[in-house]
């Protein structure tokens, strides 16, 4: 049994390799797992050697299907998978998720000189982020869609990590680490008691929406006490209509509360920001950068921070609702995206930007290895300078987009002010490196 997980890039490679190994081992069972492959086997028709795929959680699926195979049963009548047949895709029974996470054992975790690890508390989300698959994922098998560990079985992980592998922080992976409800804040209070009885001297970073640190920054206080260093805000926009065609049930006034109330704690923050999707227009990115602007985003950085053009479009993902949005207003693009835009301006400016985030993207990763090496504050300043400097682009970008000289300039042209500057940017790593 040999098993991948599924990614939109690895479809060549998957087919490679299944090739060469089948040459070799004619009666190599080949399976695969994960988001894509669960919500879409159409990704992966040509994998001529693939027997079937998991859907769901792959836990007890993975198990009883290692079993038949290895006793000469029937995997067809193992619940949990699909399998093509002559072209037509079949389905198993549903299998039902795990409705007690407790019951897992820990991860394995290899050997090694590594003092951090991601963990995840919970499955699922009560979101409906219409760019996110997690719920539908969750929805292809049977029970609760939101399950959480509990405090005492995290702890129970963490001091085991903290014996066997010297563990100094911990990433919570969760898709949303919730502690805004009544029942979210009765976990995290015993989180935290347990974590101070215990003195389990770790750091913590998590990912979290902007609605629970503003319901929540009392807790959020506490979690710094105990170790928070690092938050992740999926914000995604700062544009209303934008948060509204994401269903993220937010304000733009809640995200900004939100970065308030971290930057009061002093806690190091990145965040989710999505600055293009099929509705998007001139004017709504003009308002983005504006508010940016208003709000004195990042002006008192502390840390490396990553321009917004960098990884900032929603990606219309197999099986999700924004799919199915793209697919209902007939909009699908055989691009990265999935979609074109409804607004034909969006999309030359969507060209210019794209091709400004690759020329900037070394500049990110030179500031974040030298902050990486040591706590450096010509990095912190360099990718300060690089934010704005972004913004400035964004802005000229849309300015100048249907001037006369725009139609000639190529989509990679960058205005030679922009390419001084980067120059000079440039320059400040080079001396301190």
């Amino acid at each position: 049994m040999i098993g991948f997980p599924s990614y939109y890039y690895s479809q060549i490679q998957l087919a490679r390799i299944m090739n060469t190994v089948h040459r070799k081992n004619p009666d190599a069972f080949f399976f695969v797992g994960g988001f894509l492959s669960s919500l879409s086997i159409e990704y992966f028709r040509k994998l001529k050697h693939l027997q079937c795929v998991i859907v769901g959680e792959s836990e007890q699926t993975l198990l009883e299907l290692a079993l038949v195979l290895k006793n000469g049963g029937d995997w067809k009548a193992v619940a949990g998978l699909m399998y093509v047949k002559n072209g037509v895709p079949y389905r198993t029974a549903k299998r039902d998720l795990i409705p007690n996470l407790d019951s897992l054992p820990f991860p394995y975790r290899e050997a090694g000189d590594f003092d951090t690890f991601p963990m995840i508390t919970s499955r699922g989300c009560y979101g409906r982020c219409n760019y996110c698959g997690l719920n539908e994922f969750y929805r292809l098998s049977n029970g609760c869609l939101y399950r959480r560990r509990s405090p005492e079985n995290v702890i129970d992980e963490i001091v085991e990590l903290r014996s066997s592998h010297a563990v100094k922080h911990i990433q919570f992976s969760d898709g949303n680490f919730h502690i805004a409800s009544q029942s979210g804040r009765n976990w995290f209070n015993r989180f935290y008691t347990i974590n101070k009885n215990k003195r389990l001297q770790v750091s913590y970073s998590c990912y979290m929406r902007a609605n629970e640190i503003v319901a929540a920054p009392d807790l959020i206080s506490l979690f710094c006490e105990i170790g928070l260093n690092r938050l992740f805000i999926g914000i995604e926009s700062l544009v209303q209509s934008d948060l509204d065609f994401y269903h993220k049930d937010i304000t733009v006034e809640e995200n900004i509360k939100a970065l308030d109330i971290v930057e009061r704690l002093s806690i190091d923050y990145d965040l989710g920001i999505m600055l293009f999707n099929p509705t998007t227009t001139p004017d709504t990115l003009l308002e983005f950068v504006q508010v940016l602007r208003r709000i004195k985003f990042y002006q008192t950085a502390r840390h490396v921070i990553k321009p917004i053009s960098v990884n900032s479009t929603a990606i219309a993902s197999i099986g999700t609702p924004l799919y199915a949005y793209v697919q209902q207003h007939h909009l699908q693009a055989d691009n990265i995206r999935g979609y074109r835009f409804i607004d034909p301006r969006t999309e030359i400016i969507y060209t210019f930007i794209s091709a400004w985030s690759e020329t900037i993207r070394p500049l990110i990763h030179q500031c974040f290895d030298l902050a990486d090496r040591s706590a450096n504050s010509v990095a912190v300043k360099a990718a300060q300078e690089l934010f704005f400097l972004d913004l400035s682009f964004i802005e000229n970008t849309i300015y100048r987009i249907w001037s006369p000289e725009s139609m000639h300039m190529g989509t990679a042209a960058i205005p030679p002010d922009f390419r001084d500057r980067l120059s000079g940017i440039q320059n400040m790593l080079n001396v301190e490196n």
